[in-house]
């Protein structure tokens, strides 16, 4: 009975370890996407999906299976951390892109405006010539009768 006892700790263990991965991830996972806000079909690479320990508990789980699903949370522990690392780098590219069309509205906008300064400033000039040019003219007005 020593070695079943033996089996029966270090399953205990391993169920322990994947239930406080699995929680820790779907925490991770979950403010990650809350943060983010990007998609992740064209953002972030696509995550192995979160498995649940339905048999976590249960003294003839296998000891194998309980491997291979650690060994799945181990990678897609390893899949958000590299989102985690990513994140910086898809924030700037994606503030760049958003800042590229904005200079571009701004020069535009400035264009526009130096070429309305310049019509403008031309406007005034021809007024003022026009206006030092001919002296005003009263109109001529009917004279009060008498």
């Amino acid at each position: 009975m020593h070695h079943s006892d033996e089996l029966q700790a270090q399953i205990d263990r391993l169920s322990a370890d994947l239930e406080t991965r699995d929680l820790l991830l779907q925490q991770l996972s979950e403010e990650l996407l809350r943060l983010a806000k990007i998609e992740r079909s064209s953002e972030l690479p696509l995550l192995p999906p979160p498995t649940t320990l339905a048999l976590s508990g249960n003294p003839e789980t296998d000891p194998h299976q309980l491997r291979q699903e650690l060994q799945l949370m181990t990678e897609r522990c390893r899949a958000l951390e590299q989102v985690v690392r990513d994140l910086p780098q898809i924030y700037r590219r994606k503030f760049m892109e958003r800042m590229a069309i904005i200079k571009e509205k701004v020069s535009a906008l400035q264009a526009e405006n130096f070429q309305l300064r310049q019509e403008l400033q031309s406007i005034g000039q021809r007024v003022s010539i026009y206006t030092l040019a001919t002296p005003p003219q009263l109109p001529n007005l009917p004279r009060p009768p008498g």
